[in-house]
């Protein structure tokens, strides 16, 4: 018995690839049977499949100040929304339609961190549409809300800087209004100067004159008296007196006016340096205040229409090549099982 044994087996080791291809063809009604299964099997998973959700999509992009600069940080802006707004809107629509499990979900998307745009989207039947809409648009309306009051914030506080630029510019235009009636004190103490130097040159020349009459007097009396004597001294320091009085007449006419009349002309060029200077300011708040983006839908919450299921044909053939593997090996099985009972005898 046992030398019978070995000897089936060594004929068993000897098998080639003819025997393996006869086994096959002994077994086909196997094989044929397990692929057939697999096809069928195939047929009813493809039937069977329940259609793709539809997808609901809403995009997002936030705001701007007006250095150009986001509101909010594009990661700061998904935390909010992932780990208040959602579950915000989420928790008051369950509270709403009393029920106390989790039956909606709603994703955040940052496609690229360069852009100020977030997606959130959603995914279900189409009796869910109306749902999904209105909590994508919950979520989008807290974060406005939050945004907004960010915006009016920044224009408050640019209604304030302009409103102390135009202060500041309005009171430069009154002192402007002053700088002609200046100039024209200027202009009417240059004039009262010149007839006060007048006057004094006038009286020094009539003083030197009495003077020389005095001396010619002197001269054809060939004396002098006591009370001549001291109307040349008089006639001397009034002389004097009215040089003295000259030249501080003439100080004031050809250099304190002089440097009153430069003085009013810096003054009226840094009047209007100044109030450029507020002009451009108020431009550039008005500048900021157009700049202003608030964040906003770019894309509503709307249903997309659901992807294309995948070919019916690649899965049907998918499970007939597994069914066909599957099937080659049962019949390697069914000839084993059959050999080792043949032997067995």
């Amino acid at each position: 018995m046992n030398s019978e044994f070995l000897r089936n087996a060594n004929e068993i080791e000897e098998h080639t690839l003819i025997d393996y291809w006869l086994v096959l063809t002994r077994r086909w009604w196997v094989i044929a049977l397990i692929f057939i299964a697999a096809l069928s099997w195939g047929i009813m998973h493809v039937r069977t499949l329940p259609p793709l959700p539809f997808p609901h999509t809403t995009a997002i992009e936030i705001g701007r100040l007006a250095d150009g600069m986001p509101i909010e940080g594009i990661k700061a802006v998904e935390s909010k929304i992932k780990e208040a707004n959602i579950p915000a809107v989420l928790q008051e629509h369950a509270g709403k339609n009393n029920y106390n499990q989790r039956r909606y979900a709603i994703e955040v998307d940052v496609p690229s961190d360069e852009h100020n745009t977030i997606l959130l989207k959603s995914y279900g039947g189409e009796a869910d549409t109306d749902t999904l809409i209105a909590l994508q648009k919950g979520v989008v309306d807290l974060l406005v809300r939050d945004h907004t009051q960010k915006i009016e914030l920044a224009k408050n506080v640019f209604k304030q800087q302009r409103a102390k630029a135009e202060l500041v510019l309005e009171d430069l235009k009154e002192q402007e209004r002053f700088i002609p009636r200046r100039r024209q004190v200027v202009a009417e103490t240059e004039q009262l100067l010149k007839r006060q130097i007048d006057m004094v040159v006038s009286l020094i020349n009539g003083a030197e004159s009495d003077k020389a009459s005095a001396f010619t007097s002197v001269i054809e009396k060939g004396s002098i008296d006591q009370s001549l004597t001291t109307a040349i001294l008089l006639m001397d320091t009034t002389i004097a007196e009215n040089r003295d009085k000259l030249r501080g007449l003439e100080e004031r006419y050809y250099i304190t006016t002089q440097v009153e009349r430069e003085s009013i002309d810096r003054l009226e060029l840094e009047n209007k340096r100044q109030q450029k200077d507020q002009e451009q300011a108020i431009e550039n708040v008005e500048f900021g205040m157009n700049n202003l983006q608030e964040t906003r839908t770019i894309f509503p919450p709307a249903r997309l229409l659901r992807e294309p299921p995948k070919d019916p044909i690649q899965t049907v053939e998918l499970f007939g090549v597994v069914g066909l593997f599957f099937g080659i090996l049962a019949a390697g099985f069914v000839e084993f099982v059959s050999n080792a009972r043949k032997y067995g005898r």
